[in-house]
């Protein structure tokens, strides 16, 4: 085919990396509610479900230079 699927995660990823702090934004936009969603399975405070995902994206923010 002529048009080649691009895997949009990966291509946020390497944008991050390259320093875009907006590409992190977008990533964050796709995936927090997903994940507050599956906080909320375990963790029956809104609150804490919002800190708890927060807390996941810093910790996956700080953890992008050993990404492959």
């Amino acid at each position: 085919p002529l048009i080649k699927k691009v895997n949009v995660d990966a291509a946020l990823i390497t944008e991050i990396k390259n320093g875009d702090k907006e590409a992190f934004s977008l990533l964050v936009q796709k995936y927090q509610v997903r994940i507050l969603k599956l906080v909320n399975r375990y963790v029956n405070d809104p609150s804490e479900s919002m800190d708890i995902t927060q807390e996941a994206f810093i910790k996956a923010y700080n953890a992008l230079d050993r990404f492959r």
